[in-house]
């Protein structure tokens, strides 16, 4: 009786029902005393006493109990060898005690028992008519008992035996059956440990069945821990802050479906505190970094100083207080770091497969502790154990990033300036450079981490004043940049590695120029700037040369591109929910996935290994066909202008021009900009001072070098020329100052003796473009488009509803769109109240031309502009993300009258985060736009200019327009503000044509 009272209530025990074994204690002891030992029986009832003891060792966290457990169960399974029926079961539950006896003392003796015991208990089995379950519990048990001696020791044989008997689990469970959950998450457990992309892949979505599918808390808690920790380490591979964000929340769930008591908690809070510094890197939110830090230290006041976890719970506080110190500087934190890594390293056994990173992070602490704590002489030691923490080998998934410590900490080391310091520094960085190239080409290495790895050897080489090394350092750092900016990302994720970038590809293109290599110039710019506007030509790229060869192929990339037209890019401030974001992002990762996958197939077909990649200078060089295109290079290494024309390309050395100067000047026009759009007394009045200067500086410097080049003459004393066709591709810190404004102005342009302006747009029909591909792709797409009527959506909002404080009501825009729509008589108006944000969005794609007056906005340290719908207060406005989400095929000509629609970021000035950069990525091929704000009155003058010249000379019956007349148009319209006001340039240099 005590005996199956004892188990029914020991069920009750594991079903969370009652967290009480005082009394299954006892009744399984009184039925123990009764049995008289070698009875047949005698084992079953030792079997359930040491079992209850099991329980209470882990429940109370005492080794001591957990130690006598296994002895007691060792004796249970000899005296149950002559019941085949049982003596498996008894074998299983030794096992699984051993292993529990490891993670609560870290005695790796018990590991290999654990094994032999469970592989007992599966050849035990095979002998007896067992239940699905119970066959599913013994492989999946030595499995995972596999995968815990693989973590330790590192033996490949291991891991390939836990992936092969949690298969066998998974395979032999019925489907969506408890036991077929924890099958799941423990081969996808398994399968995540080679730390290969499409094992992380393949064992996340085990994960999310596993999660889907489980009824039991205890299953679906280890489920969500588990698929938490493989989406927090794809995560951080890939840089992807909506993954990490969705791993917190399965771990956070995993730790609140498990009670406090259970001997998961700490591994389950570790890894969340683990997740949270990923965070951390990621988005550098402090209140993640200090909850982590939390986390971890009453974790390591809960566990036994004997627990298998305190060693890694050591190790990720040491790792979290350097990031603290990092953050506040304070050298405690260091000092307390020092100590923690060190604690983590003594306990760490000898030989563990962690025991490299122990080291490396205990000499990450001491090298800091080094510098900011005055210890200089714990530098020798700190080298010692950084090297110690590549004893693992290159296999080990991390080694990129252990050996970025290392390298990083040989080339800060030593001032001295004797001869033999200096030997020793040469050898030290000579060193590091090896370290540095071999991170950069680790296949397990992060994107991020391969882009530190070739920019640091870049910049050594720099030093070095070797100029082919520092040149092959930055390409294969330029090589990197697609995937830092992985299309399956969110926006924000895309665009956070991106910041800044532009000066290094920059630095490589002056670098190629200096060694006479400017067709490779052209191909880094090319290949390094404008990543987003590079994926979006890969999957609006032509797929007939496919077709013709795999019809199958191309109609898979067909149908994955049109998923992803209904998936496109998105913030997650536009998701209500944090499942809805986890949602889109994970459709659109999976999508994109999808896509790599088939395009990596159609590279395989014959004569399409380039299929997709970076084009080459003979096929760049075809952008300067219908008429010169300028790339302004601008570096701290050399300044110079690229011109494409006639089928090559020509270098015109700018050594007048200096960047640090652009920068300057560019941070005082927007100081400038922002007074007068402030109206600060004075302010139209110092600005039109400091642009007559500026666009003077431009001319002299930068524009007429090219000019002179190009054998251009101007319009000065009244001559007339026929305009050359110019298209300027400025790079960096150019994306911000009016390149096509520049010109030389007289003092007094109303004085009839003074010399008349000379200006580029009077030399010129000039066009912007973002990149040399955009503008070879747009004009392959204007082939197929025969000139026809347009299908015009003209939106006017001059006021607001319930106003925006700030912005004052624009008087013009009302007759602006009604001098389009009476120009356009198909035309769809939307204005004021009708223009809202939902209508917006809906009347677009119906559309190839629009026109949009009113209010617009762009921060120049935030890449997210907005165009100011009548509902803006309420809808949260119209913005880049807005419109990047769309796609629209046949999209033709935008004209956004409207404020700071083609504002250069600082952080992103190559990217398309502008609102006339989105309406390109979207389909737009021409788009008219505003560097800065423009009155409402000239916005109306110069778009009636606009619009009269695309119609000059055709009837109301004859609207059959083309727009590649568009950059032809705006100089005419321009043209007429200049003549109109000539003292103005903060009137006629603010519009700009992008396209072809």
């Amino acid at each position: 009786m005590q005996y199956h009272l004892a188990q029914v209530l020991l069920h009750e025990y594991d079903a969370s029902l009652t967290s009480d074994l005082t009394v299954p204690e006892r009744l399984a002891r009184e039925s123990l005393a009764v049995q008289v030992p070698g009875n047949q029986d005698y084992g079953l009832h030792l079997h359930l006493h040491a079992d209850v003891r099991r329980r209470q060792g882990l429940q109370a966290e005492d080794s001591a109990i957990l130690r006598d457990a296994v002895r007691l169960l060792q004796d249970a399974a000899k005296a149950t060898a002559a019941l085949p029926s049982f003596h498996w079961q008894a074998l299983n539950t030794l096992a699984v005690a051993r292993t529990q006896l490891y993670l609560a003392t870290g005695d790796r003796e018990e590991l290999p028992s654990a094994v032999a015991d469970a592989k007992r208990a599966l050849a035990s089995a095979s002998t007896q008519t067992l239940s699905t379950d119970n066959r599913v519990r013994l492989s999946s048990t030595l499995g995972d008992i596999e995968r815990l001696y693989y973590e330790a020791t590192g033996d490949p044989t291991l891991l390939r035996q836990a992936l092969l008997h949690t298969r066998e689990a998974v395979e032999a469970a019925s489907p969506d059956t408890t036991a077929w959950s924890a099958a799941l998450s423990n081969h996808a457990n398994v399968v995540s440990l080679s730390d290969r992309p499409e094992d992380l892949r393949a064992a996340e979505q085990i994960l999310r069945q596993a999660i889907a599918r489980s009824s039991l808390p205890g299953i679906r808690a280890l489920a969500s821990h588990n698929c938490g920790v493989v989406m927090s380490h794809t995560a951080e591979l890939t840089g992807d802050g909506v993954l990490m964000a969705e791993a917190i929340s399965h771990l956070e769930d995993a730790i609140r479906m498990t009670d406090p008591s259970d001997l998961h908690q700490i591994p389950f809070r570790r890894n969340l505190a683990h997740a949270l510094v990923r965070l951390w890197v990621l988005t550098s939110d402090p209140g993640a970094l200090d909850r982590a830090i939390d986390i971890v230290a009453r974790a390591l006041v809960e566990t036994s100083r004997s627990a298998v976890q305190r060693h890694m719970l050591y190790n990720l506080q040491a790792s979290l207080l350097v990031a603290r110190f990092r953050d506040g500087r304070d050298s405690d934190d260091l000092a307390a770091a020092c100590r923690a890594a060190r604690s983590g390293l003594a306990l760490v056994p000898s030989g563990h497969v962690t025991r490299p990173a122990h080291h490396t992070q205990y000499g990450e602490a001491l090298l800091g502790w080094s510098v900011h704590g005055d210890q200089p002489n714990a530098a020798a030691e700190a080298y010692h154990h950084l090297r110690l923490g590549l004893e693992g080998g290159e296999d080990s998934p991390d080694w990129a990033k252990r050996a970025l410590f290392l390298a990083d900490a040989l080339v800060s080391g030593g001032s001295d300036s004797s001869r033999r310091a200096r030997r020793v520094r040469k050898a030290m960085r000579a060193e590091a450079l090896a370290l540095y190239q071999r991170a950069a080409a680790h296949r397990f290495g992060s994107p991020a981490e391969r882009w530190a790895a070739s920019f640091a050897w870049a910049r050594l080489m720099a030093e070095e004043q070797n100029v082919d090394g520092a040149l092959e350092g930055l390409s294969a750092a330029i090589d990197v940049l697609p995937q830092l900016a992985w299309p399956g990302l969110s926006r924000e994720d895309q665009l956070r590695p991106l910041g800044g970038k532009s000066e290094a590809v920059c630095d490589a293109a002056a670098l190629a120029i200096l060694l006479g290599k400017p067709q490779r110039a052209v191909e880094l710019l090319e290949e390094g700037r404008a990543q987003l506007l590079s994926h979006a030509l890969n999957v609006n790229a032509d797929l007939e040369d496919v077709r013709v060869l795999d019809p199958a192929l191309a109609e898979n990339l067909e149908a994955v591109r049109r998923q992803l037209t209904d998936n496109g890019p998105f913030t997650s401030d536009r998701c209500l929910a944090a499942e809805d974001t986890f949602a889109h992002a994970g459709r659109r990762r999976e999508l994109y996935l999808r896509w790599t996958d088939l395009v990596e197939q159609a590279r395989r077909l014959p004569g399409m290994a380039g299929f997709l990649r970076p084009p080459s200078f003979d096929e760049l060089v075809h952008a300067g066909d219908h008429g010169p295109v300028v790339l302004f290079n601008i570096s701290g290494v050399r300044c110079d202008a690229l011109i494409l024309t006639q089928g090559t390309v020509v270098v015109v050395p700018l050594p007048a021009f200096d960047r640090e100067k652009a920068e300057a000047r560019a941070q005082a026009l927007a100081a400038l900009l922002e007074a007068a759009d402030s109206s600060i007394e004075g302010g139209v009045e110092e600005l039109r001072e400091y642009l007559a200067d500026l666009l003077g500086w431009l001319w002299k410097s930068l524009i007429r070098p090219v000019m002179d080049r190009l054998g251009s003459s101007g319009s000065r004393n009244g001559r007339s020329h026929r305009p050359m066709r110019l298209w300027l591709c400025p790079t960096d810190v150019l994306n911000r100052l009016p390149l096509h404004a520049a010109g030389l102005l007289p003092e007094d342009p109303y004085d009839g003796e003074s010399a008349p302006p000379d200006l580029l747009v009077d030399r010129a029909v000039l066009s912007y473009v973002p990149t040399l591909r955009s503008l070879l792709s747009a004009r392959e797409e204007g082939k197929n488009r025969p000139a026809r009527a347009p299908r015009l959506l003209a939106i006017g909002v001059g006021g607001l509803e319930s106003g925006t404080a700030g912005l004052r009501p624009l008087a013009h825009v009302s007759g602006e769109i009604d001098a389009v729509v009476a120009r356009f008589p198909g035309a769809t108006p939307l204005k004021e109240q009708d223009a809202t944000r939902e209508a917006v969005l809906a009347a677009l794609p119906a559309h190839d031309w629009l026109h949009f007056a009113g209010h617009g906005s762009q921060d120049a340290s935030t890449p997210d502009g907005t165009l100011y719908t009548w509902d803006a207060v309420g809808s949260d406005y119209l913005k880049v993300t807005d419109i990047s989400a769309l796609r629209l095929r046949a999209a033709e000509l935008a004209y956004l009258s409207a404020c700071q629609t083609q504002r250069a970021t600082v952080d992103h000035p190559d990217e398309p985060v502008t609102l006339a950069g989105a309406l390109r990525l979207v389909g737009f091929r021409h788009v008219i736009a505003t560097y800065w704000g423009l009155r409402s009155r000239s916005a109306r003058q110069a778009a009636v200019a606009f619009y009269d010249h695309l119609l000059a000379g055709r009837s109301s019956d004859d609207l059959a327009l083309s727009s590649d007349d568009a950059a032809a148009a705006l100089r005419s319209a321009v043209r007429q503000l200049v003549r109109d006001r000539p003292e103005a340039p903060e009137i006629w240099a603010a519009l700009v044509h992008v396209g072809p």
